[in-house]
């Protein structure tokens, strides 16, 4: 009869009672790693305590927990931990099928320096709740099996470098207190990183999801890189959060895109992105820059309810489908709400300096056009002129009056009532003015009748009041010698009511187009 490999009769180990004592007390070192040397012990701690150092106070409080919870390692995980690459040290650890490093202390049993796992071709795997010490070096690693790190923790710097998972792989809410690397990882199933925390830098170029690739609730404190990263699958980072700059330049995902509800405190870029299917930003805030400067939307792409804290930058992205220019309701809300040359951004996005306000501005108006949304057309285009002019000299100083007149007597085009009342009142104050000067002294009312006539033959000559109602208003008013300086009121008043015409039949062409 063929023997049994040691492993499979010895029962997994049981739970270990809760630690009431100190972190790294005698009792706390006994319990969790009993075999390590005082150099060992002195390595592990101060590995552990410059973690805690770079972490906040709740993240800390969730680190500490995980090395509260820690059990005492079992002689064949020991023995595994010693010599993680001798098919023997496998073969003594594997439990129906699976190595189970689960909470307990990785890192050399003696030493206490981290172990190299760089080559290793690990059988199924599960580090579910274990803390790794130092460095988890993981670089062109094979899991053979499923991998599971969910709520595993990463104290120093954990690098999964061209690592290659062949099945179902898992970090959920698990915590990474140091830089991490996933580029060219490969995902050939689904990979899990739910709830996982990113205390540094977290890097995922080139990697490759085969798989349905989650990242629901994770959150990333540092900058964040999944450039040129490939998601054959479906992406869900429903209510993810990233603090740090976030750089999905020339990502593809080539299936469903999932960003709902996420938070981008800084910069964001989807620079030459591509979206084969339908990709939803609903109810997701950008507070930065948030950059699509040349992305491709292959689908439906929907930005319902979405809150931005900038102009974003649209400037050559393709839309194949329609978009839903309605949703940016909350990015009209906060142009109108602020003066937007405050927020022309310079800085670069992952060496890319995002277009310019009027750039951005100009390509919103696009979209606004291809969707019919009169309405919005205009009012990014408003946003456009007043964005325009930002260079110094006397030239562009001139520009950006004109622009501000142009908003002042007619909403930058976008109707007719500005430049109504504005005419309006040209006529009152100028027939005032003709009442108050005259010579003649007629009865009030025909003072005041005779001024408002002589006001409206001179800004409207158009409308059939003849000239001689000027001449009989102007003899009313002032006898035979009329002053010359009435004439020039006149002629300006003119000039005033035929711009103020022409605002008003410009509203009416943009309005309705004709």
């Amino acid at each position: 009869m063929t023997q049994e490999p040691l492993g499979h009769m010895i029962p997994p180990p049981t739970e270990s009672p809760p630690f009431d004592g100190e972190l790294y007390s005698e009792d706390w070192w006994q319990r969790v790693a009993p075999q390590l040397t005082p150099d060992g012990r002195a390595v592990v701690q101060k590995t552990l305590m410059e973690a805690a150092d770079r972490l906040g106070e709740a993240d800390r409080e969730r680190f500490e927990a995980a090395l509260r919870a820690l059990q005492t390692p079992t002689p064949e995980q020991l023995a595994f931990l010693r010599s993680p690459k001798h098919p023997t040290a496998q073969n003594q650890l594997l439990h129906n099928g699976q190595l189970d490093l689960s909470k307990i202390l990785i890192c050399h049993p003696e030493s206490g320096e981290a172990i190299d796992w760089r080559d290793c071709q690990l059988q199924p795997i599960t580090f579910k709740k274990a803390v790794f010490a130092g460095k988890a070096n993981f670089q062109v690693a094979k899991f053979m099996g499923e991998a599971t790190f969910e709520k595993a923790t990463f104290a120093g710097e954990a690098n999964f470098w061209k690592a290659s998972f062949e099945s179902y792989a898992s970090f959920r809410a698990a915590q990474f207190a140091g830089t991490t690397s996933f580029n060219s990882t490969n995902f050939a199933e689904s990979a899990h990183f739910d709830r996982a925390k990113f205390e540094g830098e977290a890097s995922f170029q080139y990697a490759k999801f085969a798989g349905n690739a989650h990242f629901w609730g994770a959150q990333f404190a540092g900058e964040t890189d999944f450039q040129r990263a490939t998601f054959a699958g479906e992406s869900d980072f429903w209510k993810a959060r990233f603090e740090g700059e976030a750089i999905f330049q020339e990502v593809t995902f080539e299936k469903l895109a999932k960003f709902q509800a996420m938070t981008f405190t800084g910069n964001t870029n989807f620079l030459i992105a591509e979206f084969a299917e339908q990709a939803i930003f609903e109810e997701a805030t950008f507070k930065g820059v948030a950059n699509f400067h040349a992305a491709r939307f292959g689908k439906t792409v929907s930005f319902r309810g979405s809150n931005w804290g900038a102009v974003p930058d649209f400037v050559g992205t393709a839309f194949k489908d329609e978009v839903a220019i309605a949703d940016f309701t909350e990015l009209q809300i906060f142009l109108t709400n602020n003066n937007i040359t405050v927020n022309d951004n310079p800085e670069a996005i992952s060496s890319f300096k995002p277009a310019s306000i009027c750039n951005r501005m100009q390509a919103l108006r696009k979209m606004a056009r291809d969707a019919d949304d009169r309405p919005r057309e205009l009012d990014y285009f408003a946003l456009e002129l007043q964005s325009r002019y930002k260079g110094a000299g006397l030239a562009e100083w001139a520009k950006r009056r004109m622009v501000r007149l142009y908003g002042l007597f007619s909403d930058y085009g976008r109707g007719i009532g500005r430049p109504f009342w504005w005419l309006m009142g040209l006529l009152a104050v100028s027939a005032m003015g003709y009442a108050l000067a005259a010579k003649n002294t007629p009865s009030l009312d025909t003072r005041f009748e005779s001024a408002i006539t002589l006001s409206f033959v001179n800004a409207l000559p158009a409308l059939g009041v003849t000239n001689q109602a000027r001449d009989l208003s102007l003899l009313a008013l002032y006898g035979k010698e009329v002053p010359v300086w009435v004439y020039f009121i006149g002629i300006g008043e003119g000039g005033l009511a035929l711009i103020l015409l022409f605002l008003i039949a410009l509203g009416l062409g943009n309005r309705f187009r004709l």
